[in-house]
């Protein structure tokens, strides 16, 4: 399964208009293949946010973090590494 925890609601972003309704599109597409859940967390302070992520955590075979400063990728190869996260951690 596949938990995407989000720190504060992607609705409300101004920076990042769009986001919720584009994420919503790719549970879509990736739910035949595997359970994905999205939660919004609530907003928290820095220092917090690993706790407030804790009971996530937990839980994970496998723990990705993204930020704005991270690297992008392409469709193809986004598909590749899920594949083969899939394949790795079922």
């Amino acid at each position: 399964m596949i938990i995407i925890a989000a720190i504060g609601k992607m609705k409300s972003s101004p920076s990042y208009t769009g986001l919720d309704q584009l994420c919503q599109t790719y549970l879509k597409r990736v739910q035949p293949w595997c359970p994905v859940q999205l939660v919004e967390l609530p907003e928290s302070q820095p220092d917090r946010e690993a706790e407030t992520l804790q009971p996530y955590l937990a839980k994970a075979g496998q723990i990705l973090l993204w930020t704005e400063h991270g690297q992008s990728m392409t469709s193809p190869d986004w598909s590749r590494f899920i594949q083969q996260q899939r394949d790795t951690w079922g």
